[in-house]
């Protein structure tokens, strides 16, 4: 309204100069002011008239696509959308402004997992006279995770966490027993039960085995670093074969999760995010600091089970 007030009062402060001075300038712009919104309003309903904004989720990013764009390009959008981080529980209004395909990572947000929710899409002519106003209906979901901390070999983070070799795991077979089978694996009631001696056979467990916990009841900050050394020492770990489970408390409850290749390691790292932080510390016995809220948990025992998060 305040746009028309003001073009409609310039203009008539043209032609106020035109009757008073019966300058032929003062016509001339006169009637170029009069017929300047039409032009506009025809150039804003040809960019808009088959405009479609739809969104995507991206590597991180919220992409979005404007689609069928008329020939004359496209108008300068308000898009406005709303955010919740399931890891922080924050909610936040953004106003993004574009006039083509677009590719925007929220570098203001904490890291979590990150719901967008599409409200409005708001665009107006050059002269700002015409509005063109569309409900946005889209809701997509974005892991935001800061960059991994660069790490070496995960050597030093085998030591003390690997299972020794000829460790043993509890998944087994039965078979009959053979000269020189250890008399410590018999399987008594089966045994009893054939008539025969029977021995349990065990798998030899060959592929090192780490166990790490991490700490997020810190401050958002130390937690972000927390985040980024256990993507870097679990990718280092991975890449020297090594296999992780990672163990983690959330607000609610103790969770854990198995990572064996980079694709469960992303998982992993969106349901760290997707539930809300700790509020206090509960730091395993038998752990060892690996640096900031990432810590070490030792195996115990020969027959393959882990110390338990405690």
């Amino acid at each position: 309204m305040r746009t028309w007030s003001g073009y409609l009062g310039f203009l008539l402060f043209v032609l106020l100069l035109f009757f008073f001075t019966d300058a032929y300038v003062f016509f001339l712009l006169g009637v170029l002011f009069f017929c300047l919104p039409l032009f506009s309003l025809l150039l804003f309903r040809l960019q808009t008239r088959h405009l479609q904004i739809e969104l995507q989720a991206g590597n991180d990013t919220c992409q979005i696509r404007l689609h069928a764009p008329s020939p004359l390009g496209s108008p300068l959008i308000h898009l406005q959308l709303d955010t919740y981080n399931h890891f922080t529980q924050e909610r936040a209004a953004h106003t993004l402004s574009l006039t083509e395909d677009t590719d925007h990572r929220f570098s203001e947000i904490a890291m979590g997992v990150i719901d967008i929710q599409g409200v409005q899409a708001l665009a107006k002519d050059a002269l700002g006279l015409f509005c063109w106003r569309r409900p946005i209906e889209a809701n997509i979901q974005l892991l935001h995770v800061p960059a991994p901390m660069a790490a070496v070999s995960g050597e030093p983070l085998l030591q003390g966490g690997q299972k020794q070799a000829g460790s043993w795991q509890d998944t087994h077979e039965v078979r009959a027993y053979q000269p020189g089978d250890s008399l410590r694996w018999i399987h008594h009631k089966l045994s009893y039960k054939s008539g025969r001696l029977m021995v349990r056979a065990f798998e030899n467990d060959t592929h090192p085995h780490v166990i790490l916990f991490l700490d997020l009841s810190a401050s958002l900050t130390q937690n972000e670093a927390t985040i980024a050394l256990y993507q870097g020492a679990c990718a280092a770990l991975l890449k020297d074969g090594v296999r992780c489970t990672v163990r983690w408390y959330s607000e609610e409850r103790s969770c854990s999760c198995s990572v064996s290749d980079p694709y469960q390691l992303h998982a992993s790292l969106h349901q760290i995010l997707a539930a809300p932080c700790a509020h206090s510390a509960h730091i395993p016995p038998q752990a060892r600091s690996l640096g900031e809220g990432l810590y070490l948990l030792e195996p115990s025992g020969g027959d393959g089970h882990d110390t338990a998060v405690a």
